[in-house]
Formats: structure tokens, C-alpha cells, sequence
């Protein structure tokens, strides 16, 4: 691959992207995707172009309102600022661990990070050949999903303090994120392009200050806008589509995908389509007061509204076309409840991945934590507290489980929980101590139970990575 420098990489994407990218013969094939990213930044005037392809992505607006269901308006309630994104780890000694644990997560880091370095892909990146169908679709396809594992790396290099200036492979990543990204702002054209623009967007958020790169994620940030389903797709607030996005247009919003499209804005500190990369100080953003809905609608309690939903505070994978959950499906209740117990009335099960989702969002999205759906999420997360297992799911999507939950009690400003027992955790304490335990020798994690691309050391070891540099962030 070709090495660029930094000060000219914008011009060098827009030739790779001319040139076009080589294909890859024999690409490896990973099944059906589902919610993890495993299945997962111009121009501002694109969103014509955008809403002209939603019908060539598969699903047009006629196709999905027919596909949604009818539901109570939800009450948005009070929302404030979302907290900042801090985009660097701690200074070594300066994180909020102790002396010992932050040199072993330092070192447990570094040698994850070495890993990576050592086994990018002949074409740059991670995963870079894989094929792929997402859950609502049979087909396999070449899938853009190594485009969202090498953004998910770079920022894990980037956090570690990596920059393109002086690190060519960095450079030459960076030059091969912006090479893809389309007129409108999206870095896929296809039916994941909310993963991957928005995994891309918090790579490049995290970037040192470019004027190129800070237009690319400022329009990629208006992508992931018109990517939600709303009023501008005749999708009304009182439909269980609204305010939820998709792997793309191509179909039904899921938490997975709202919680990405919340992330990318999170990290490009963007407003109301006003993108400033120290952060967001807007409350009244309607992207943000739309997903509220949807967050609102995925989890379980009373505010759902729907006829499945319980009261134990968790959340379910998506609350479109009547709701699913992975974890009804890992039970044996069925993915949509459909195979309940006789005589038991449907309902969806929460599970941990998504549980720790919902929160950060709901956390991202502006609502205060005194609201009652931001208490009740917590709740779950006391009364399932564990790091051995992603709760409701057993060992699946395990790494993907740790980093969403470090990220989430990062966003929360929490140093420690306690759980329903009264006993006090220290979750980055806590969370050192499992990856260190769990590292492999080569410096390599690998999850056993494959599903959702966590059998691919790439995968879980970018996820391990960037869940202790959560531990490894200055406090909140």
C-alpha cells in the first residue's frame, strides 16, 4: 500500500477512490450478522441523494410504514447536554486506577495493539475479506464490515495516543477510511452503512484536529441524521420505527444500529447538524428527542407502551414490528417471543449487551440521570451485575459486552456499582482483571463462542482493547 503523508491525505483519498480497491478472491465467510458491529465519515446538501437511495437500499417509506406498528406517543420528557467525549486515555499514573492495575492494563494494551499491528491484512486494516448477510437478509454479500473493524482499531491506536503524522500504517488507514466515503456523506453505500459511518466517524472524531478530516465527519454526521427514520420518511411518532436506525435504509431500525448512529454523533460532538469535535451543548436536538422514543420503546417498563414489554428496567434488541430479543431467542422463547410457554402471555427478555446500550444512549440521547427510564436501566445493570458472561446470552458477543459496558459506565460518570446484594464494584478494577486474565499469549484475545464475529481474533481483541482504555480514561 502506498504511504501518504498526513497534510495531504484528503487528496490522496479522493485518487485511492478514483483508482478503485483491489477484490479479494477467496474472501472468508461469517454468516448472518446481528447486533454487534462485528455485523458493523461530503457534501452538505446531500440529503436529497440520500433519501433517493433508501428505496434502491430495499425498503422505501411506503414498505415501512406497513411494516410498523401503531404505539402511545411517548412522553420525551427533560433532556440536558450530553456529557463530552474524551477521545485519549489518562497520562500513565493519571488514570483513576491504582498504580499496579493501570500498568497492567497499560501493558495488556500495548500488547493487544502490537498484536494488531502485526496482523493487519494484506490490504490494510482488519477483516478486510470477510462476507457477510445482515440478520434480515439471506444473502452474502462482500461485506464493508472490515471498513468498521479497521475504524474500530484506529481508534483504538489513536486513543493509545497513535497518530498518522508519524505512523504510516495510521496514515495510510486514514487515507483508506476518507477514500470511502460516498457524496452523501455515508462511508457505505449499502445495507450497513449506519455501522460503518458511524464506527468511521468516531475513528476520525478521535484524530488530531484536521480541517479535512473535521469536514468529512461534520458531513458523515448529517449522514447518520437522515439514516434515522422519522417525519422526513412519513414514519410519525407514533410508529415503533421512529427515531430507531438500521444496519442502512434497507430495513427495520434496531437498538444495535441506534446505539452506533448515537455514538458517531456522540464522538463528532454534533448538535442539530452543527458539528464541533470537543463536544455537544445542545439540548434540544430532535435527532437526539427522536431516538429518546425508540430508546423509550426498547426497553422494559411501563413507558413502553407496547404489549410485550415488561418492568425490569432492561432492554430487548429492537422494538420494530411488534419487538425482538436475542435473549427470548437464547431462552428458547423464540426471537419474537412466538414459542412462549403455553399459557404465558408473550413477552421479550432483556439481555446484557443491549441493556448497557440502551443506557449509554439513553445517556447520550440527553436524558438526565434522575429520569425514570435512566434509574430503571440501572437497576437491571445492579441486579445482573457480572463480568463472566454477557447476562441473558452466556458467553456470545462477550467482548462486545465489556467494551459497551465500560463505555457505558464511562458515559455515566460512575466509579463504581452496587449491586443489589450491597456489594460495592469497581468496574475498571474489575475489568483489568478479566482481560489480563483472558489475554492470550501472542497478546491476542479470542472469544469460543464465535457468534457475531468474536471467533476472529481481530475482532475481539479491537473490543478488549478499546474496553481497557475505557478503565484507562480520566474520570468523568
Amino acid at each position: 500500500m502506498i504511504r501518504f503523508k498526513w497534510q495531504s491525505l484528503f487528496l490522496h483519498a479522493q485518487a485511492f477512490r478514483a483508482c478503485g480497491r483491489p477484490s479479494v478472491s477467496r474472501p472468508r465467510s461469517i454468516g448472518p450478522m446481528n447486533h454487534s458491529l462485528c455485523i458493523c465519515v461530503a457534501a452538505a446538501t446531500a440529503h436529497l441523494s440520500l433519501h433517493a437511495t433508501s428505496q434502491a437500499d430495499g425498503l422505501n417509506q411506503a414498505d415501512a410504514r406497513d411494516k410498523a406498528t401503531t404505539l402511545p406517543l411517548v412522553e420525551v420528557g427533560a433532556v440536558q447536554p450530553p456529557p463530552s467525549t474524551v477521545h485519549q486515555i489518562a497520562p500513565q499514573g493519571e488514570s483513576p486506577l491504582g498504580a499496579s492495575q493501570d500498568a497492567a492494563a497499560r501493558a495488556a494494551m500495548q500488547r493487544g495493539i502490537d498484536w494488531l499491528r502485526a496482523n493487519t491484512h494484506d490490504e490494510g486494516g482488519w477483516l478486510s475479506d470477510l462476507r457477510a448477510a445482515p440478520t434480515d437478509t439471506t444473502t452474502s454479500q462482500r461485506s464493508p464490515i472490515g471498513a468498521a473493524v479497521t475504524a474500530l482499531g484506529l481508534k483504538a491506536f489513536v486513543q493509545a495516543g497513535g497518530d498518522p503524522a508519524s505512523d504510516p500504517m495510521l496514515a495510510d488507514l486514514v487515507a483508506d477510511l476518507l477514500a470511502r466515503q460516498q457524496p452523501d456523506g455515508r462511508f457505505d453505500a449499502g445495507n450497513l452503512s449506519t455501522y460503518v459511518t458511524a464506527t468511521v466517524v468516531a475513528a476520525l472524531a478521535a484524530l488530531p484536529e484536521d480541517d479535512r478530516v473535521q469536514l468529512a465527519v461534520h458531513n458523515a454526521a448529517g449522514a447518520l441524521r437522515d439514516l434515522q427514520w422519522t417525519e422526513k420518511d412519513h414514519i410519525e411518532p407514533t410508529l415503533d420505527w421512529y427515531g430507531g436506525a438500521g444496519y442502512g435504509k434497507h430495513g427495520r431500525p434496531d437498538l444495535s444500529s441506534t446505539q452506533w448512529m448515537l455514538e458517531g454523533l456522540q464522538a463528532a460532538g454534533d448538535c442539530a447538524g452543527d458539528t464541533h469535535l470537543l463536544g455537544c451543548n445542545c439540548d434540544n436536538d430532535p435527532a437526539r428527542r427522536a431516538a429518546i422514543t425508540f430508546l423509550t420503546r426498547c426497553q422494559n417498563t411501563k413507558a413502553n407502551g407496547a404489549s410485550w414489554a415488561g418492568e425490569d428496567g432492561g432492554f430487548v434488541y429492537t422494538a420494530a414490528g411488534g419487538g425482538e430479543s436475542m435473549g427470548s431467542q437464547a431462552a428458547g422463547e423464540g426471537r419474537y417471543g412466538e414459542t412462549m410457554p403455553a399459557g404465558e402471555a408473550r413477552s421479550l427478555r432483556s439481555y446484557g449487551s443491549m441493556t448497557y446500550a440502551g443506557y449509554k444512549s439513553l445517556i447520550f440521547a440527553g436524558l438526565p440521570a434522575d429520569d425514570p427510564r435512566v434509574i430503571a436501566a440501572l437497576d437491571w445493570i445492579r441486579a445482573h451485575w457480572t463480568l463472566a458472561e454477557n447476562p441473558g446470552m452466556g458467553r456470545q458477543g462477550w467482548f462486545y459486552y465489556l467494551h459497551g459496558l465500560a463505555r457505558a459506565m464511562s458515559a455515566g460518570g460512575h466509579d463504581r456499582i452496587v449491586d443489589v446484594h450491597g456489594t460495592a464494584h469497581d468496574w475498571r478494577s474489575e475489568l483489568v482483571d478479566v482481560l489480563v486474565s483472558t489475554q492470550r499469549p501472542d497478546g491476542s484475545w479470542i472469544n469460543e463462542e464465535t457468534r457475531w464475529l468474536e471467533g476472529h481474533p481481530e475482532m475481539s481483541t479491537i473490543y478488549a482493547v478499546l474496553a481497557l482504555q475505557e478503565a484507562l480514561k480520566p474520570a468523568s
